[in-house]
């Protein structure tokens, strides 16, 4: 019935202004509109009129029942200009230098008519009490969409480009999803390590169109395991994480430290040796793991011959990061014959010996000596790690032992010898 009341008037203030036009704008000098956006400023204007003593503008919104009356327009051409004028919501706080203030929410009508005699007229209480003159209809509509951005912030409000561990705020900047006076909410998708979660976001303030929820990165090290989750879903470090909300994307990755580990290639069983950190200075804190299983750094050992796995957990300030590598543990070194036994051995021949087990070694070197007289001499291992020994150039003969003697450069407790009888 309302709109029926709207039309009649437009066409019956239509036939007496004479060609009169009177429309909404979004600007002074722009194009006449039919909706205005919740809690913008728009302007209303007089067309085709250009002597006229009109000088009261009313504005009614139909739905609420209640209007508004300006006076004082600007001449701009050939025609008067009303404005600024804001359209509020109740929570809405009042802009400087507006001319007028509409109340209004997203569904309302709004009729605005002039009377062109210049009389001014009381306040209508109904359509039917409207001035007699041109008019203009407009519906109050959802606010316009703009460009919103989406943020990450850390404790002290500072915008972060990786997730370290921690707490953060989730930031939407969204004026446009501001729709009612109520504090609204907004869902959010997080999505990492090929999982999602929603996470609801809520309006700072009623007016504000700031949406808002903390979100928090875990990191967990137990054992020798390194666990990483953000809003509880589990994710690898250096991860990308992705925040979507109301069309606006946030991509970011969990923050990794790149330590490295600088160790040894090969040692002996029981050999001590230390795990180097390279790549991150000062680390805040460090764990270590051998085949799986936590030990006491920086300094271990290997009690087993074979490959190990040497694990590192490298923490500084709130970030994390991880280094693996391989150690050979090498058994204890012998000193083999090759081609013949040590218990008879020929007098007139040169030996023929290997070193096992001394590939840690770069320079191994074995001291010979006949047992009883004379001073050992050293004799180089070639890179197969064999070597001769001519008991002649000993001054040994049938009768006498040979003693052949070799001890790690680095590691004392690894050392053997061989005794040879000659024949």
């Amino acid at each position: 019935m309302k709109r029926a009341i709207v039309w009649c008037l437009v066409l019956t203030s239509g036939v007496l202004a004479l060609g009169a036009h009177l429309e909404f704008r979004l600007a002074p000098g722009g194009e006449a509109v039919s909706f205005l956006p919740v809690k913008s400023v728009f302007y209303v204007v007089l067309k085709g009129h250009a002597e006229t003593a009109a000088r009261q503008l009313l504005i009614w919104n139909l739905h609420k029942n209640w209007s508004s009356t300006l006076v004082g327009p600007q001449r701009v051409g050939d025609e008067l200009v009303w404005g600024p004028i804001q359209l509020k919501r109740d929570c809405d706080p009042v802009r400087e230098g507006m001319a007028a203030v509409i109340v209004a929410d997203a569904g309302d009508m709004l009729v605005a008519a002039v009377d062109l005699t210049g009389a001014v007229a009381p306040t209508p209480k109904g359509a039917g009490e409207m001035p007699p003159g041109p008019s203009a209809t407009a519906r109050v509509v959802l606010p316009k969409a703009v460009s919103r951005v989406l943020k990450l912030l850390d404790p002290e409000g500072k915008e972060v480009v990786e997730l370290g561990c921690g707490t953060y705020t989730v930031h939407l900047e969204a004026p446009d999803l501001d729709v009612t006076c109520a504090t609204e909410e907004v869902t959010l998708n997080l999505v990492g390590g090929g999982k999602s979660v929603e996470l609801t976001l809520v309006e700072t303030a009623p007016a504000s169109g700031i949406f808002e929820a903390p979100v928090g990165v875990e990191c967990r090290c137990a054992g020798c395991a390194l666990e990483t989750t953000v809003a509880g879903l589990p994710v690898s470090l250096g991860a990308k994480v992705g925040f979507v909300a109301e069309g606006v994307q946030l991509v970011l990755p969990v923050a990794r430290l790149e330590p490295e580990l600088e160790l040894p290639a090969q040692v002996d069983v029981g050999q001590e040796f230390t795990v180097e950190i390279k790549g991150v200075e000062e680390p805040d804190e460090l764990r270590i793991c051998v085949d799986g299983n936590p030990v006491h750094g920086p300094t271990v050992s290997l009690a087993e011959a074979g490959p190990h796995a040497i694990s590192a957990f490298v923490r500084r300030g709130s970030n994390w990061g991880t280094a693996a590598a391989t150690v050979m543990a090498l058994d204890r070194t012998e000193i083999v014959p090759m081609g013949f036994d040590p218990t008879e051995a020929p007098a007139e021949t040169v030996l023929q010996l290997a070193l096992r087990n001394a590939t840690d070694d770069p320079d191994p070197v074995v001291y010979v000596g006949k047992i009883g007289k004379g001073c050992p001499e050293k004799i180089g291992v070639s890179k197969s790690h064999t070597f001769t020994v001519d008991p002649t150039a000993l001054g040994a003969g049938p009768g006498d032992v040979i003693w052949i003697y070799y001890e790690d450069p680095d590691f004392p407790a690894d050392h053997t010898y061989l005794l040879v009888y000659l024949r």
